[in-house]
């Protein structure tokens, strides 16, 4: 999976399909750094939200995880995404992993702030 560049502190968002029904299928997953970052969400079936996890479409498996801004502004420079599913019966399956799927954090340049 590639994911573009990132900005630290930005409001994050990875669109993921994964091809699979997941039809009352529990979805977890982190984006951490290699320091001590660590954010973990969940869908609302397994303790979160339908804000953290966003179900698109079951049948294929789709949905997009989000991470709130601020967040990540003290985070490294390489981020890492890890998404787990786990099915019915309880069977849990790494369908990210998170030290395949990284990257980049860039520093925010530009700070508004009211006039």
């Amino acid at each position: 999976m590639n994911i573009v560049d990132k900005t630290k502190g930005d409001a994050l968002n990875f669109d993921i399909k994964l091809n699979t029904d997941l039809t009352n299928w529990k979805i977890r997953a982190e984006v951490y750094d290699g320091c001590s970052g660590s954010i973990k969400v969940a869908s609302a079936n397994a303790g979160g939200s339908s804000a953290d996890i966003e179900r698109l479409d079951d049948e294929v498996g789709q949905f997009i995880v989000h991470i709130a801004r601020d967040l990540t502004t003290c985070f490294d420079s390489i981020g890492h995404l890890e998404v787990e599913v786990e099915d019915p019966d309880g069977k849990v399956y790494t369908a990210i992993n998170g030290e395949k799927t990284t990257f980049k954090l860039l520093d925010q340049k530009i700070t508004w702030t009211t006039p």
